[in-house]
This record gives structure tokens, sequence and C-alpha cells, in this order.
């Protein structure tokens, strides 16, 4: 989901993180064990974004992804604070803890559950050059605790030169959503969203979503989100969010509710990075109260106004 563009790094080593922010963004793939020593299966993946002020110390968001042991399908968000001591000019060591909220597809007495939890996610990594050896342990009060080996790439970025935008965005996507249910299938929907740009870094979106039907759900809503952006490059942005979903459930009688949504996403602009088009992918994650959660997987375009 996300796009690389290694910085060399004898650049990296004449220009250290000062005065500026700079960026990390990697991802790793790996294998470990949950549970009662219950493999993983090689389903173990992370996708990973900080933000530097200092060239020892980072902020994270990670959404990581620990597997599938026996009857578990556990994954979440985390934001971790790293911090590095630098072997020599291209190894250093990180290593970082932070708060984990889980998602955990599993059965008990043959009906199925999407448990919600939150835990600690604690890292420790070696990175050679744009390599990575990471070592995640996941601890979460009253469940199974999971260890994992991942490698995988990463690179830092300087921020890019993009001045204080408060600026209006409209953007169009396709979406597929998928019920975190064992046997479900996947839905076509879409959404709408207008995003409204506050300075640099930050913004506030609204968005309507149609999420489309499968056996389990059949909803709409409108969700608000907060969004912190992180500029790869003048026109390349990564951007996590999150925020309330008001949603109308036609298989509950009709009834509101109140859920939550969390997304990731990369845009690429085309053309004059002020009034051009991007184009947007992204990941996101409907947080329900009845064990409906869905993963969301979205390709769109936007505009500026």
């Amino acid at each position: 989901m996300f796009f690389i563009f290694p910085v060399h790094a004898d650049n990296e080593d004449k220009k250290p993180l000062l005065n500026r922010f700079q960026h990390y963004v990697s991802a790793a793939w790996g294998n470990g064990e949950g549970g009662e020593g219950d493999d993983m299966r090689w389903r173990t993946f992370e996708i990973r974004i900080g933000s530097s002020a200092a060239s020892n110390r980072r902020l994270d968001f990670v959404h990581y992804n620990e597997g599938h042991p026996e009857n578990n399908h556990r994954d979440g968000f985390a934001i971790e604070p790293m911090f590095s001591v630098s072997i020599n000019k291209k190894i250093r060591f990180e290593m970082g803890v932070g708060p984990y909220l889980s998602f955990n597809t599993t059965s008990r007495n043959q009906k199925q559950y999407d448990d919600k939890n939150l835990g600690i996610l604690a890292s420790a990594v070696i990175v050679y050059s744009y390599l990575r050896l990471e070592y995640n342990h996941v601890s979460i009060h009253g469940e199974h605790p999971s260890d994992a080996i991942l490698i995988g790439i990463g690179t830092n970025f300087p921020e890019g030169d993009v001045a204080s935008d408060k600026s209006v965005q409209i953007a169009i996507m396709g979406s597929n959503f998928k019920t975190n249910r064992n046997g479900t299938e996947a839905a076509l929907g879409g959404q709408l969203e207008i995003k409204q740009c506050v300075g640099k870094n930050f913004a506030l979106s609204i968005d309507l979503i149609e999420e489309g039907e499968d056996a389990l759900v059949d909803r709409a809503g409108v969700a608000t989100q907060a969004w912190y952006v992180w500029w790869a490059r003048d026109n390349l942005a990564l951007s996590s969010g999150a925020g309330p979903y008001f949603v109308w459930n036609e298989r509950e009688a009709q009834e509101t509710e109140l859920d939550g949504l969390i997304s990731i996403d990369v845009q690429q602009q085309v053309g004059n990075s002020e009034n051009g088009v991007g184009l947007l992918l992204r990941f996101s994650r409907i947080i329900t109260a009845d064990d409906t959660d869905r993963d969301i997987f979205s390709c769109g375009i936007a505009k500026k106004f």
C-alpha cells in the first residue's frame, strides 16, 4: 500500500536529522508464535510510518497483523515511541514500546466474535542500510501473547517543502468491504469525502459511506476523521486518521448506531501540487460493538479547491 522512495545512505550521513522533520516508512513480513505456541503460518506483517525531529527519537504509527495461529486472526494499530542507537554509519539498533489496539476474529462455543482489546506492542530492531530485522512482542491482559521475527525494508526521507495549506479537497473512492467473519464475501461500495486541510500536517474530513451488502451487514453512514499527514515529497503524502462513524443499519430494524473508523492512506498528486488531481489508496477499519467489524480497501481520485 505504500511506496518506498530510498534516500542514499551517504546523503543521510552528510545531512543529519536537524532543524526539520524527517520521516520513516517501512514494511516487514515474517512469522512467530501465539497462544500455546501455535504457529503464525507466515502471515505476520507490519506497515510503519514514523516522524522525527531528532536523530535518535521517532514516533511511529503501526498497522500490525500478528498472523493466524489456531482459531485467532488478530491485528491492530499501535503508536510506538522509538529510540535508536547508531552502531556505525550504516547499522543502528532501535527499540520501542507503546499502546496497541487489537482486533481478534475467533470462535467460542460455535459462535464467532471479533474481540477488541488494548495491550502493548514492544519492538527491538536492527537496521542495516534499508534492511530491518525486527522482533515484536504483544502483551494483552487476559489474552494470549505473541512473539514474531520479521524482516523488511525501510527508508528515511526529508519532509516535503509544502506551505501551510487551508484548501478543501473532494475525493471519490470505490471500496471493497470485507466483514471480519469467516465465510463472508467482500461487498462493493463507495465513499465521498470532503477534507479541510488545517495547516501543513493536519486535516479534518467528512465521509459519506455506502458499505454494500453481504450476508451479515447492510450499512451506510457518515464518518468524521481527524488526520495527521506525513509529506514524503511535495506531491506525495502519507496520512493516518480516526474518528466516529454514524451508521444507518438496515439489518438491525433500521437502527442507527455509533461506530469508529481508523484509516491509513497514500496520495500521489498528479500535475500542479496546488490544484492538480490526486490518486489515492486507503485501508480503513470499521470498529463496531456487535462483532461486525469491516476492513475497507479503497482507491479513488481527489481534487483540491
